[in-house]
């Protein structure tokens, strides 16, 4: 089952902007449609790099072709981690880095969500890192209107534009996909107690099968699918530390009920980690620092291992 459905007209061009995270940003992606096949459940919007090859080390590799949805046995598909990068800056998890990176081709988004004083689901990263960026004096975590009211400040550095940007709550993300019906959103949820009453709440609205669960244990996709058996996961590795057989063996049984699995680049150096993931036939999806993650040369490394695609910031 695909990520996401995309509807192409086979004669638009689009041009996708992917930012990279060093001293100035710069055009490297440029997105065209697939010509052949599309349809409701198996187009695909191709964004296809500039360039041919790309040095690795010691290797000439190629440029690697980029996905807005999921091509089986390829890469890469580029998902927008914490809704992507905006003016250089990465992990603000707002709704103009949403909206900017949706209009430049992205349909897969990852979010984290937290949840207010008053029980509301918003989306920041943590408390701490958002009462810095928007000077919030108080104690947290705050109410809903609280958190609305107030703009996340980045300031100018020497890779990104300071500037202000509009917070996210749940009923936004709803909105936003109810219009968006080939979009998707990936959850991230910080703190694992409250991972059921998010899956409760997300259960709850129209949109409910445009959101992918990260599942962060096998007892956790365990849990969301006695929740709702048609639920769409993702197990994600990091916080289980680097897995050995029992858990190899572990996801390969549950490789029907899951989307893919996600973990942190620097373990997929391991050729033994690799290996063995990849024997469990689903799709591997990489994250880390921006300054890594988003290099094109590291794709079309990653690429020739088999890889499936990036979190990108």
């Amino acid at each position: 089952m695909p990520l996401v459905s995309l509807f192409c007209d086979n004669r638009e061009v689009i041009i996708f902007m992917h930012k990279i995270h060093f001293h100035i940003q710069y055009l490297v992606l440029v997105a065209t449609l697939a010509v052949g096949g599309c349809n409701a459940e198996q187009s695909t919007m191709t964004i296809a790099a500039a360039g041919e090859l790309t040095t690795q080390g010691n290797q000439s590799l190629p440029i690697p072709t980029y996905f807005s949805m999921p091509v089986k046995g390829q890469c890469c598909l580029v998902i927008a981690h914490a809704g992507g990068a905006i003016d250089g800056n990465a992990y603000t998890n707002s709704q103009e880095a949403v909206e900017e990176n949706y209009a430049l081709g992205t349909r897969i988004f990852e979010l984290d969500f937290q949840q207010t004083s008053d029980g509301h689901w918003v989306v920041t990263h943590d408390w701490e890192s958002w009462k810095s960026t928007t000077e919030y004096p108080g104690a947290v975590p705050p109410a809903l209107a609280t958190f609305s009211g107030r703009k996340l400040t980045f300031k100018e550095s020497g890779w990104s534009i300071g500037a202000q940007y509009s917070p996210i709550s749940l009923q936004w993300v709803n909105e936003f996909l109810r219009n968006h019906k080939e979009a998707a959103v990936v959850t991230d949820a910080k703190e694992l107690q409250t991972l059921p009453a998010l899956v409760t709440a997300i259960l709850s609205l129209p949109t409910r099968t445009q959101f992918i669960f990260q599942a962060y244990s096998i007892n956790d996709i365990d849990a969301i699918k006695q929740q709702d058996p048609s639920a769409r996961i993702i197990l994600t590795l990091y916080r289980m530390g680097r897995p050995q057989l029992p858990l190899y063996e572990a996801i390969a049984k549950r490789r029907n009920e899951l989307e893919g699995v996600t973990l942190p680049m620097n373990w997929a150096y391991d050729p033994a980690t690799l290996d063995a993931l990849q024997a469990t036939g689903l799709p591997l999806y990489l994250h880390g620092s921006p300054v890594n993650i988003n290099s094109r040369s590291l794709h079309a490394y990653f690429a020739s291992k088999g890889v499936s695609g990036f979190y990108l910031d």
